[in-house]
């Protein structure tokens, strides 16, 4: 189970972090925050079983964001440290399905025996909510099967420490001055020698995270420790700007990473970008895509340097969405009911809501995909790219990973993909794998042990 602390001091965090042996009841901290804003847009993407919150924070308060986790996430166990004991803010907590409110100081006996018994309910609750979709569901064998892995899935754990002392690292390093929002976290390891580069994209559905996401952190600690130099984009959301912005940014960071390989001392020529979900489909599109395409946003440095390429060597397509507009047909065919792609779905609507759009999709579009022309579906399509731009003999290495339990992309988009790319550049240049259980954003596919089969993979095209 995951749990996830919100507090405003710095100290306060500390404290209840080092005060509990999270490992040996059981339990990960997956997050941590600083405000209400920040508090809600990681919870909706983490969705820890377990949330710690002061309840004065700033610009969304502890009651408030219960009350808004608890409408999208009800089976999640809230607690309140709060150093108010009024009645009134008690029972305000109460009404918004706070499970605890403790007064503060909490001791480390107190606050371990409360996380154990909301590790108990929670086990509890997940058994009856599980019980009640198998009766929805009925003889729907296979919608029971990916609902199960959606609720029980394994977590690796993340090491909550920020150190690293294996060689130089440059966060919120600017790489564009289009926004505020366009910078990268930039990791070097020592060596006498050039390394390869991997330039990770987070996901989110074009509305959450940024560069240290989860997924991100779990590969740039993975790969920075073995060989490979690390850069994490930062690009603009679409509460920010349209399609095709994301894209502009991401290739306009790569530019900026090639101008600068020597400065900062990774190979130019080596490099691979890597994306999950929203991430997955920047990336195969900024890969597929040639130098004149989406080359709007320049980067900085770019007027004292020659045209600087953008191309790729290797991408690596992480359960990446390729085709906006066939989702819900996909999961008709394999037999996933509406309400259960509703329930899995929620942790957007927060995004959208007062947009007048229905789906991210859209919103980042700023138009509905249902109604795209063919010539706007082209413009958007990292397939549309792929036909256009790449053959046998000029196209990246692609390699792509995708669970058969995701109820956020359906996998049969990723074996579209992949029997695309096998017509056009060949079976030699694409490799495919369906991990059997595994839901979207899978932990599973983060273990030391799937990633030292993708830096296996990595080393081989890199030799």
């Amino acid at each position: 189970m995951k749990a996830f602390l919100v507090d405003d001091e710095f100290l306060q965090r500390k404290l209840v972090k080092k005060s509990v042996d999270w490992q040996s009841i059981g339990i990960e901290l997956c997050g941590e925050a600083e405000d209400g804003e920040e508090a809600l847009e990681k919870i909706f993407m983490l969705k820890p079983d377990i949330l710690i919150m002061d309840i004065n924070i700033p610009y969304v308060n502890g009651i408030e964001v219960s009350k808004k986790v608890k409408k999208v996430f009800p089976e999640t166990q809230v607690i309140i440290l709060s150093a108010y004991g009024e009645f009134e803010y008690a029972k305000k907590a109460i009404q918004y399905g706070v499970s605890e409110y403790l007064l503060k100081p909490v001791t480390a006996m107190e606050l371990t025996g409360v996380i154990e018994k909301m590790k108990k309910k929670g086990f509890i609750i997940g058994g009856i909510c599980l019980a009640a979709i198998v009766g929805i569901l009925g003889y729907n064998h296979e919608a029971v099967r990916v609902v199960f892995h959606n609720v029980y899935s394994p977590s690796v754990k993340l090491d909550d420490s920020s150190k690293w002392n294996g060689g130089k690292a440059y966060e919120k390093l600017p790489y564009s001055e289009t926004s505020e929002n366009d910078y990268l976290d930039l990791y070097v390891p020592d060596s006498e020698e050039p390394m390869p580069l991997i330039i990770l994209v987070h996901g989110g559905g074009f509305v959450y995270n940024d560069s240290q996401s989860r997924q991100a952190q779990l590969m740039y600690r993975y790969f920075r420790d073995h060989g490979y130099a690390c850069a994490s984009v930062n690009y603009r959301l679409a509460q920010e700007a349209a399609f095709p912005a994301g894209v502009e940014d991401v290739k306009s960071a790569i530019r900026f990473l090639r101008a600068n390989a020597e400065k900062y001392g990774y190979d130019p020529e080596r490099f691979a970008i890597w994306g999950e979900s929203a991430g997955g489909y920047l990336s195969v599109i900024c890969g597929a895509s040639n130098d004149e395409e989406f080359n709007s946003v320049p980067f900085i440095g770019e007027d004292k340097n020659h045209p600087v390429s953008s191309e790729v060597q290797v991408i690596l397509d992480y359960y990446g969405c390729m085709e906006f507009g066939t989702m819900e047909d996909d999961y008709r065919e394999l037999r996933i009911p509406k309400i259960v792609r509703w329930a899995a779905s929620l942790w957007l609507q927060g995004a959208i809501k007062d947009t007048g759009y229905e789906d991210v999709e859209s919103y980042w579009m700023r138009k509905d995909v249902k109604t795209l022309t063919e010539d706007e579906k082209n413009n958007y399509s990292p397939l549309y790219y792929i036909e256009k731009n790449l053959t046998e003999k000029n196209s990246p290495d692609i390699l792509i990973w995708h669970g058969d339990a995701d109820l956020d992309v359906p996998y049969l988009q990723s074996e579209r993909l992949n029997a695309l790319l096998t017509r056009i550049v060949g079976t030699d240049k694409v490799e495919f794998k369906l991990f059997h259980n595994y839901k979207h954003a899978a932990d599973q596919l983060y273990s030391d042990e799937n990633l030292g089969i993708l830096k296996e993979y990595l080393d081989e095209k890199f030799a």
